[in-house]
C-alpha cells in the first residue's frame, strides 16, 4: 500500500512507486497536476480526496491497463480535447462514488468529464457535473459529460447535470454520447443539460449511435437543444442500433429552434430501432417554426414499439404529429397517446388496450386513475396488481 502524501508527494509518484496490482490510499484534500497510468492495474482510492488538473489535462489518463479501480474521488479542471478529466484507452476500468465536474474543453471536443476508446467500463455512483465543450468552426463536439467510442459500459448510479456542449456547427450529445459497443444501465439522472449550435444539435442528455443501449429506470428531465436545424430535445438514437428504455421517465425537455426546424422534441430516431416499455413521454416541448414529432420523430429505417407506455402533453408549433414516422415503422400495445396525432403510420389507438385519454399525471408523477391498472394484463407492478401505464408500472418500477 502506497499513501499520498504520507508516502509519495503525488499520484502521479504513487502510481510510479507502486507494483502492479498494488493499492493507493488519497488521504483527504486536494491533490493539483496531472497523473498517467500505463499498463499498471491498480486500486487508486480517495476520501473524497480532489485531483485537480488545474488547467490541464487529462486529469487521469489510463492506457493499456487491463484493471484499474478508482474510487472517492472528485476530479476537476481539467483541460483537454479528449478526456479533459479522465482518459480512458484500451483499458478496464471500474469507477466508483466518483465526481467527475468543471472540466474545460475548446475544440473537436470528445467527453470533456469521461472519454474511452476501446476499452471495458463500469460506472458505479459516478456523477458528471457542470463539464463544458467548445467547438469552433467545423468542430464536431460528442458528449460534454462523456463520449464512449468502441466501449462496453455497465453503470448502477449515474448522474448527468448542468453539462454543456456549444458549437459553431455540429453536437452530438449534449451529457452523454456513444458511438460503437454496449451499454447496460440502472438508476440514470440527467437534468440540465444542453446542446447548442448553429447547425445540428441533437440529443441534450443522450445520443447512441452504432451501438445498443439497454437502460432502465431514469429520470430524464429539463434538458435543452437550442439553435439550428435541431433534433431530439432529450434522446438521439442512431444508425444500426437497439435502445431498450424501461422505466423512464422523459419530461420537460425543450427544443428551442425560433423560425427554423426541430424533430423531436422527446426522441430523435434514425436508422435505429427503440423498444420502449413501461415509460412515460411528457410535458416535452418546442418552439421550432416547423416541427415533425412534438414528441418522437423516426427518420429511415427506424423501428418504435411502445408498450404500457404514455406519451401526451407534448407540445409544438404548426406540428406535425405528436409521433412522426418517415419510411418507418411503429407500433404500439397498452399504450396512452394524448392527444392521438400519429402521422405516416397507423394509429393503434383503439386497438391492443391502446387508449387515448387524458393521463392525470399528479406534479409529482403519480399516474390519474385512467392509467392505473391499464397496462398489459401479462405485467404485474410491484404489489403483484395489474401493470399501470407509464414509468410507475411493471415490476421494476421506483418506489
Amino acid at each position: 500500500e502506497v499513501r499520498v502524501p504520507a508516502d509519495q508527494p503525488s499520484l502521479q509518484a504513487a502510481v510510479d512507486a507502486a507494483v502492479s496490482g498494488g493499492r493507493i490510499c488519497l488521504d483527504p484534500g486536494t491533490l493539483v497536476g496531472t497523473t498517467t497510468v500505463d499498463a499498471k492495474p491498480l486500486w487508486i482510492e480517495g476520501a473524497s480526496t480532489v485531483l485537480d488538473g488545474s488547467g490541464a489535462g487529462p486529469v487521469l489518463a489510463v492506457t493499456g491497463t487491463a484493471g484499474l479501480t478508482l474510487r472517492g474521488v472528485v476530479v476537476t479542471g481539467g483541460d483537454a480535447v479528449q478526456g479533459a478529466g479522465i482518459a480512458v484507452s484500451t483499458s478496464t476500468v471500474t469507477l466508483e462514488d466518483v465526481s467527475i465536474e468543471q472540466n474545460t474543453c475548446t475544440g473537436a471536443c470528445q467527453g470533456t468529464g469521461l472519454r474511452t476508446y476501446a476499452s471495458t467500463v463500469t460506472l458505479l455512483d459516478v456523477t458528471l457535473a457542470d463539464n463544458t465543450a467548445v467547438g469552433l468552426g467545423n468542430d464536431v463536439v460528442q458528449g460534454a459529460g462523456v463520449h464512449f467510442d468502441a466501449t462496453v459500459v455497465t453503470a448502477d448510479g449515474v448522474t448527468l447535470i448542468g453539462n454543456t456542449a456549444d458549437a459553431d456547427t455540429w453536437v452530438d450529445g449534449g451529457a452523454w454520447s456513444h458511438r460503437g459497443g454496449t451499454a447496460v444501465v440502472r438508476d440514470l439522472v440527467a437534468t440540465g443539460n444542453r446542446a447548442a449550435s448553429g447547425s445540428q444539435p441533437r440529443g441534450s442528455a443522450l445520443r447512441v449511435t452504432q451501438a445498443s443501449l439497454d437502460l432502465t429506470g431514469a429520470l430524464i428531465t429539463d434538458n435543452t437543444v437550442e439553435g439550428g436545424v435541431n433534433a431530439g430535445g432529450a434522446v438521439a438514437l442512431l444508425s444500426s442500433g437497439t435502445t431498450t428504455l424501461r422505466n423512464v421517465l422523459v419530461a420537460h425537455n425543450q427544443t428551442l429552434a425560433a423560425g427554423q426546424t426541430s424533430y423531436g422534441s422527446a426522441l430523435y430516431v434514425f436508422g435505429h430501432t427503440v423498444h420502449v416499455e413501461s415509460s412515460t413521454i411528457s410535458g416535452n416541448s418546442t418552439d421550432a417554426a416547423t416541427t415533425w414529432g412534438s414528441a418522437i420523430q423516426l427518420f429511415t429505417g427506424s423501428a418504435l414499439d411502445l408498450r404500457n407506455t404514455d406519451v401526451s402533453g407534448n407540445t409544438g408549433v404548426a406540428t406535425n404529429g405528436v409521433i412522426r414516422a418517415e419510411q418507418s415503422t411503429f407500433t404500439a400495445t397498452y399504450s396512452n397517446l394524448f392527444p392521438d396525432d400519429v402521422v405516416g403510420a397507423t394509429s393503434p389507438v383503439g386497438t391492443d388496450g391502446n387508449l387515448s385519454v387524458d393521463p392525470g399525471w399528479t406534479v409529482d408523477w403519480q399516474p390519474g386513475p385512467a392509467l392505473v391498472d391499464a397496462g398489459d394484463p401479462a405485467v404485474l407492478d410491484v404489489d403483484g396488481t395489474r401493470a399501470d401505464i407509464g414509468h410507475r408500472g411493471g415490476p421494476d418500477a421506483p418506489p
